[in-house]
This record gives structure tokens, C-alpha cells and sequence, in this order.
């Protein structure tokens, strides 16, 4: 079963403990401004993970839908496609030029691939579980701006069920979660983010799912 899994109509049902909805409205030490989205409910989307990036002198913006493009407006004539091609990264390895689109499956076999460089190296060449750490503490920070004990507070054995307390209470129902925007106690990976003018990403939303 994947987080694609519809289950049935007439199937068990199980609690849902996670939000239908987040956002986080957070500041760069440059200035820039960040907006987050998530939703597992929205109808629409199926496999949406966009970046949206807009700057003094254009913008450009980038869905995983749609993988091997690029969205990209450099002047004031509107976007204009950057297909992927063969001077990309790994992408001569898989296709021999633009339009012959990369799919998912050979993104896992580069992720594979760095993996077994970077044991073999000794040298961290693809997202490590430090990245992985420093994403939550965003999470964190937001949950903390109202109270809630986040994954570092949990994995160091405090308030193991602050967090489910609270969603049970809240019976399921949206939420909106603002970290600060100016606070120097900002997450190390948002201090030492990039600074557009602002970022926006919707993660892709699952469907409720059954128990197997």
C-alpha cells in the first residue's frame, strides 16, 4: 500500500493523525519572505511537489508533475519552457537529448547512485539525514510558535503525545502554523536559505487511506 492507495468505500477505517492542511509563513536572514504549503486533501493535484521563485529581476517555477521542465521569466514577456537535457546533471545517462523526459524510477537509481559513491568516498554527495534533520526543525519551529512539542523535543523523550493530544482535540480540523518571521532563533536551514524574494511549495496531497 502507498500514500497513492485509495481504499475502499465499504473498507476499515483507521484515525488520520496527521493535518489536512499546514502553512508556514516564515523570513530569511536576508529578508526574503517563504511561504509553505502542504494539504493531503486538496482534489486535483496527484503527484504536485511545485517551487515557485520570484526575484527583483524575474521568476521561474518548477512542478514535479511535469519534472523535465522549467519554467523561467527573465523579462517582462511572461515564462518560457527550459526543457532538461543532456548538459543536466545525470541526465545523458538515461536519454540522449531534450523532449526524451527522465521518469521517477531514474531518479531513484541516481539517489542509489550517490548513496553507494558517497559510503565508498566517505564524502556526503547526496541529501544526508543531517537535511533531512534540518527540515524538521522548521516543522519544529512552527509547532513551537503555538505551543507544540515537535520531533526534536519527541526524540529527546518529552511530551512523546503533545502533538496527538492536540489533533485528537481538534477533531481533524485545518490548521494554519506560522513560524516567527523575525525571531534570531530562526532554524539553521531556513538562516541559510537562499534569498529570493519569496518561495512558495505544495506538497503533494494524499487521499485518506485504509488500514491493510
Amino acid at each position: 500500500m502507498s500514500h497513492f492507495s485509495k481504499g475502499a468505500d465499504d473498507g476499515p477505517r483507521g484515525d488520520v493523525e496527521n493535518e489536512d492542511y499546514a502553512a508556514i509563513l516564515a523570513r530569511f536572514d536576508s529578508g526574503a519572505v517563504a511561504v509553505l504549503e502542504s494539504s493531503r486533501v486538496a482534489i486535483g493535484p496527484r503527484a504536485e511537489y511545485r517551487i515557485e521563485v520570484y526575484g527583483t529581476k524575474g521568476s521561474l517555477r518548477w512542478d514535479f508533475q511535469r519534472l523535465n521542465e522549467l519554467q523561467l521569466a527573465d523579462d517582462t514577456s511572461g515564462y518560457r519552457t527550459v526543457m532538461a537535457g543532456p548538459d543536466y546533471g545525470d541526465f545523458a545517462r538515461f536519454q540522449p537529448g531534450a523532449g526524451t523526459g527522465m521518469g521517477f524510477d531514474d531518479l531513484k537509481t541516481i539517489e542509489a547512485s550517490l548513496f553507494l559513491r558517497s559510503v565508498a568516498e566517505g564524502r556526503q554527495l547526496a541529501p544526508s539525514a543531517s537535511d533531512a534533520w534540518s527540515a524538521a526543525e522548521i516543522v519544529d519551529a512552527a509547532l513551537a510558535e503555538h505551543g507544540i512539542r515537535g520531533l526534536g523535543d519527541r526524540a529527546r523523550g518529552d511530551g512523546a503525545d503533545d502533538v496527538r493530544r492536540v489533533r485528537k482535540s481538534e477533531a481533524g480540523a485545518s490548521r494554519r502554523l506560522h513560524s516567527p518571521s523575525a525571531e534570531p532563533q530562526a532554524p539553521k536551514a531556513l538562516r541559510n536559505a537562499s534569498s529570493a524574494a519569496s518561495v512558495s511549495c505544495r506538497a503533494q496531497p494524499s487521499r485518506p487511506i485504509t488500514p491493510s
